[in-house]
């Protein structure tokens, strides 16, 4: 047998590997073709994935936010139970100020509850869009109902009044 040289060892080569292709795709339960639009993924409507960095972006600055404002009131929490009286009255008054101002906002806007949904909302969209362009089974409707279900855990802003103090039993 001949040893083959040159563009005749990449054709023995290119030929080899068209086989074991062919043998692998013919032992598949479905047969890949280039030609089937079943095979093509498809792209999901453009208005559902420009949504995908808009709605991060807002979990993100929940995120953010909700962190910050409890840092700031667990460090304003220590510094007023640790320097109280280092501090003087002025500024034992501020920290405890912004201490309550934190744990207000937290509390009255329920900034963690809204981070979590956004993060939720992102996550489900992202699942359905994946989903949509990879699985053929996966109708635009599912993709419809998959997107009202993420705004639904954005929800409205809600806030939360604080209640009136509570009355001495007497």
């Amino acid at each position: 047998m001949k040893k083959a040289k040159g563009p005749a060892l990449r054709f023995a080569i290119g030929r080899a590997a068209r086989q074991s292709v062919r043998c692998i795709i013919a032992d598949t339960v479905r047969p890949i073709t280039m030609t089937s639009q079943d095979n093509m993924p498809r792209l999901a409507p453009k208005g559902y994935k420009e949504l995908l960095p808009v709605w991060n972006r807002l979990a993100k600055s929940l995120q953010a936010t909700y962190v910050l404002l409890g840092v700031v009131a667990t460090v304003s929490s220590l510094v007023l139970a640790t320097f109280t009286t280092e501090l003087g009255t002025l500024r034992v008054k501020v920290v405890a100020f912004v201490l309550s101002l934190s744990l207000g906002l937290i509390t009255a806007f329920e900034v963690g509850a809204k981070a979590n949904g956004a993060r939720a909302a992102w996550r489900s969209l992202n699942a359905a869009i994946l989903s949509y362009e990879n699985d053929h089974n996966f109708t635009i409707q599912d993709l419809y109902k998959q997107y009202v279900a993420g705004e639904a855990l954005l929800g409205d802003i809600k806030y939360n009044a604080p209640s009136e103090k509570p009355q001495a039993p007497g």
